[in-house]
């Protein structure tokens, strides 16, 4: 059965599915839930605007999102927010991929190519700046971070 979402959608990106089959979509304030009857379960409304190409989802169901303040945001299941970290160091909207074990997340930085955070610590914990990223980080299961730049980078993680 097809149905019409309740979302306004301001930039068409795929939308992540919940273990309870809800949709997170990004809206004009920031991210919703639906449910897959159709119903808003929760709003996240961020500090700025999400633009980001991606947004990733953990094994527990804590959402991951950048938005344009350089501000990552972890948003539990309920659309609470659970930590932010904001530093000059992330890239407004930055891109995010995970490591295997799900204790780093790697994302654009801002004047530096890659970054990763902590997600226990929720800190910055390793920064690599030898040249420009575009895209999202590729990590492969062996926990190898992979970077395009125009050319395809191992940064030897």
């Amino acid at each position: 059965m097809l149905r019409q979402s309740p979302v306004e959608v301001e930039n068409l990106r795929t939308p992540l599915l919940t273990s309870n089959c809800a949709l997170i979509m990004r809206d004009k304030r920031g991210l919703r839930a639906v449910s897959s009857e159709g119903n808003i379960e929760w709003i996240f409304t961020a500090k700025s605007k999400i633009s980001s190409w991606n947004t990733n989802i953990d094994l527990d169901g804590n959402v991951y999102d950048v938005d344009n303040s350089n501000t990552l945001c972890c948003i539990y299941v309920k659309g609470e927010l659970v930590w932010e970290l904001n530093d000059t160091r992330i890239y407004p909207s930055a891109e995010t991929s995970f490591s295997p074990d799900v204790k780093y997340l790697y994302l654009n930085g801002n004047k530096t190519s890659i970054i990763c955070v902590s997600i226990l610590t929720h800190e910055i914990v390793r920064e690599f700046s030898e040249f420009s990223s575009h895209g999202a980080p590729l990590v492969d299961t062996q926990g190898n971070v992979y970077v395009t730049g125009g050319y395809m980078y191992d940064i030897g993680l």
